[in-house]
């Protein structure tokens, strides 16, 4: 089965030559024809769309400028989400491993003893505990704080 296409609405308009003649002058005539709502219409879409084309480095680069702060707020979230997802997959692959998990659970259990005992158990190693995160809260949050 052949399929054919009516292409006339759509092509160029051709102009129609018309030849007057009175007595002994002869005078020849090109008439434009009235091109269809339908050509019109989709001949301006077409110019549009070139010229939307011809423009778009330009609209890119505006759009990039006037969210840029957007973008790089999306690009961190996208790299932290990948961070995430790679974090998640090693420790997968961790607990996948016989005593893995068991092995992680002793390292934390002991740097837990370790913490208790060295800042927690005297009055004296609990002011230098205070002392060293007073320290850091003035590095972080600056001298306003103290």
């Amino acid at each position: 089965m052949e399929m054919q296409f009516a292409t006339n609405e759509l092509s160029e308009p051709k102009a129609e030559i018309v030849t007057i003649q009175a007595d002994n002058d002869s005078e020849t005539l090109a008439i434009e024809p009235q091109m269809s709502s339908a050509a019109e219409a989709g001949r301006q879409f077409a110019k549009t769309a070139a010229d939307i084309m011809a423009n778009l480095p330009a609209y890119t680069i505006q759009l990039f400028q006037r969210y840029r702060s957007v973008f790089i707020a999306l690009g961190w979230l996208f790299i932290a989400l990948i961070a995430l997802k790679l974090v998640g997959a090693v420790l997968g692959a961790i607990n996948a491993i016989l005593f893995g998990q068991s092995f992680l659970e002793l390292i934390g259990l002991a740097y837990c003893v370790w913490f208790i005992n060295r800042y927690l158990l005297t009055g004296s190693k609990r002011r230098e505990l205070s002392q060293q995160i007073d320290r850091i809260k003035q590095q972080v949050l600056g001298e306003a704080n103290s």
